[in-house]
Order: structure tokens, then C-alpha cells, then sequence
């Protein structure tokens, strides 16, 4: 399955509120994340380092709890806070924990309590 939405262009460096889901993913709803581990801040001269950047398909497996999820969706460590679409490229979550010795088990944060906090702060744009 691949990404059926093409709002987020090359280049993109943030998701406008407009495509924050504001519902929650359903359990096995095919989820896209898309990271820049840590091992790549260690590159002493980005500026020349081709970096491949990839986007990696899983599934909601479980909701942790109220505000988060589990997923198959694999990253690597660093990529805390990368972003998790759904198929049609809204934002239904950030990732916030990888569970060590558990392949192909990571943890995020629902875009819903992210829509919460934004609101809080008054951010409109």
C-alpha cells in the first residue's frame, strides 16, 4: 500500500494544522512514519551527505491508553517525534518511544492529544 496522498511535498518541513486528523487511528489501519534517526546527527558535514530519508508502512496494533498507540511501524532509535500518517497523509501521531528487544514494536502519541495541546497554546497557524 502506498501513500494515496501527495499534499506533503519533497522538502516539506511541517504538516499544516488543516491535515492533523483530529479522530484516532482504527486498531490495524495501515499507519506511514517517517524518520531521521540519530545516528545521522553524528555526521560531521550534512551539508555534504546525501541522506535517504525513508517512509515505512505498519499497523495500529493496540491503543496504550487514552493518548497513545502501539505500532508496527519500525523506526530506529532517535527517531522519537517522527511523524505517522495515515494513507491519506494526515497526521494521526509522533512517535515517542521504540521498546527495546520487541521488533516491530513502537509506541506514539495520538494526533488528537497533539490538536489538544496545540489548542491550549492558541497556535493557529
Amino acid at each position: 500500500m502506498r501513500l494515496q496522498q501527495t499534499y506533503l511535498p519533497v522538502g516539506a518541513t511541517c504538516v499544516p494544522l488543516t491535515k492533523i486528523a483530529d479522530s484516532k487511528p482504527g486498531i490495524a489501519e495501515p499507519v506511514y512514519t517517517i524518520g531521521f534517526p540519530l545516528a545521522l546527527v553524528a555526521l560531521s558535514d550534512l551539508d555534504n551527505t546525501q541522506v535517504q530519508v525513508n517512509s515505512v508502512e505498519g499497523t495500529i496494533t493496540r491503543y496504550q491508553s487514552a493518548y497513545s498507540f502501539a505500532t508496527t511501524a519500525p523506526i530506529a532509535g532517535g527517531a522519537s517525534g517522527s511523524p505517522v500518517f495515515n494513507k491519506y497523509g494526515n497526521l494521526v501521531g509522533v512517535m515517542n518511544a521504540q521498546v527495546q528487544n520487541k521488533d516491530n514494536f513502537n509506541l506514539g502519541i495520538f494526533s488528537t492529544e497533539l490538536l489538544k495541546l496545540i489548542e491550549e497554546a492558541n497556535i493557529i497557524e
